[in-house]
């Protein structure tokens, strides 16, 4: 979610209260105090055949359900506060537990140069790949695709600091930040910092106004270093079945079991490249492409939920 450009000072006689770009507003007469109430309801429904009896099962799910307040500050701070009532207290995690606020996007952004450099410190979509910074709102499909959302950055929003920042003709756009690198609702599992960058530049739009004036290409990077952390997140479907589990498994210990969890240990890297050609205002096409480098350990899982490789 990018801030959104701060606003001009008001003109006499313009409206106190009312909608722009289908976003409910409250302002001061002067453009100082600007107040956006929002919330979204997503509701999903799914039917299944499979060979398995009774799995997956049908269901209706309420996917999300967030109250959201955000505002501008003397055209020079934007905030926003967002509550998800659709998701239930996380569950206990080794070796850490996540907080017990369905949170999602929690960010202050100080705005001094206007759109050329804000600094942004909170939770948010973190900013590795197109698709993982583009809300929930505006995807093409129902969810985030399987590249990003579960191989690429399954947790989607990061804990930290960004600088990001775009010129007024939007012929490119930077980010780069320090991060928990834990996921959401998450304080830093081992005390180390994740660092992630992403930028795009428009080449067509150095051209002047044309059909491809807002194609962009561009890339993001990711590292991290992990210190027995979490376990890696689990490949699911769009419906939420999950495919591939590395939370939980079953050894044997002579003629006793052990769960045994794959967990993050050592330096993460990934990259990925974007291409975004919107065509006219009226079609377009995306491509993105994901590598990452994930070393795992195998952890024996102690009943306090501690672990030893």
């Amino acid at each position: 979610m990018l801030v959104p450009a701060a606003p001009a000072p008001a003109l006499t006689g313009e409206p106190l209260a009312g909608w722009s770009d289908g976003t409910a507003f409250l302002r001061s007469p002067d453009n100082s105090f600007i107040l956006f109430p929002s919330g979204r309801l997503q509701i999903d429904g799914y039917a299944f055949k499979s060979d398995i009896t009774g799995l997956p099962k049908h269901s209706f799910l309420l996917r999300r359900a967030r109250l959201e307040l955000s505002g501008w500050v003397d055209q020079l701070v934007f905030w926003t506060i967002q509550g998800d009532f659709a998701a239930g207290v996380p569950a206990a995690a080794a070796p850490v537990t996540p907080s017990y606020l369905s949170t999602t996007d929690d960010y202050i952004a100080i705005a001094p140069w206007n759109n050329l450099a804000i600094f942004q410190v909170g939770q948010y979509d973190a900013p590795f790949t197109l698709e993982n910074r583009t809300s929930d709102k505006y995807f093409d499909f129902m969810e985030r695709s399987l590249t990003v959302r579960a191989f690429g950055i399954p947790d989607n929003k990061q804990i930290g600091a960004m600088i990001h920042g775009w010129n007024d003709p939007r012929n490119f756009f930077y980010s780069i930040g320090y991060f928990n690198g834990d996921g959401q609702n998450f304080k830093n599992v081992d005390n180390n910092v994740d660092l992630m960058m992403r930028a795009w530049v428009a080449p067509m739009s150095f051209m002047g106004e044309g059909p491809l004036h807002d194609a962009t290409i561009g890339g993001s990077f990711w590292t991290g270093n992990r210190s027995n952390t979490l376990a890696l997140a689990s490949q699911t479907t769009q419906a939420g079945f999950t495919f591939l589990n590395f939370g939980q498994f079953n050894r044997m210990n002579g003629m006793a079991t052990q769960a045994v969890q794959f967990r993050q240990v050592g330096r993460m890297y990934a990259a990925a490249g974007e291409l975004n050609v919107p065509f006219d205002h009226r079609f377009g096409a995306r491509y993105e492409i994901v590598w990452k480098h994930n070393p795992l350990s195998a952890d024996d899982i102690a009943a306090n939920g501690t672990g030893t490789i």
